[in-house]
């Protein structure tokens, strides 16, 4: 599957290929083993580490659960997804929530790429206002390992980590 992240205006941001996993309860499971190619700002790079992005049966975001990496969960504040048999595509909202691996801290990251480029995108006021929700609806569940950050991405990380 093809997952293909863009800039508001419509610039690419991050793209790279994933496998269907399975879907339950929190959504739809996509997982990218060590090596998986991540393109972004132009250059390709293998992936260092295996993880599963989880997209949401509800809500504007998705996450990243990752093994050997010093950022657990990366969640990031997106538009709705647009998912298809062959293709995932979102707009990156350049707001993001991560978990620290090391301590569980959790920290909202690029608040200020978000004012800036709601601002010079021109991200409507009700983009905003969901954006907004979204990054304190995540840094609470990440916080309190609430569902589905209690551990629900294991089974799946276990498959793609082999």
């Amino acid at each position: 599957m093809d997952v293909r992240f863009r800039k508001w205006q419509g610039t690419p941001a991050t793209s790279f290929a994933a496998t269907l996993l399975g879907r339950d309860a929190h959504g739809t499971w996509l997982g990218m083993p060590r090596g998986t190619v991540v393109t972004k700002k132009g250059a390709s790079v293998p992936a260092g580490f295996p993880s599963v992005l989880l997209v949401p049966r509800e809500g504007d975001w998705v996450a990243r659960f990752r093994l050997e990496h010093r950022y657990a969960v990366y969640a990031d504040v997106t538009t709705a997804a647009e998912l298809t048999r062959s293709s995932l595509e979102l707009v990156d909202l350049d707001l993001d929530i991560v978990r620290l691996r090391a301590t569980g801290e959790v920290l909202v990251k690029d608040e200020d790429e978000f004012a800036e480029r709601r601002l010079t995108h021109g991200y409507p006021d009700d983009v905003v206002a969901t954006a907004r929700r979204t990054r304190s609806y995540l840094a609470r569940a990440l916080t309190t390992w609430a569902p589905p950050f209690d551990g629900a991405a294991e089974p799946w990380l276990a498959r793609v980590a082999g």
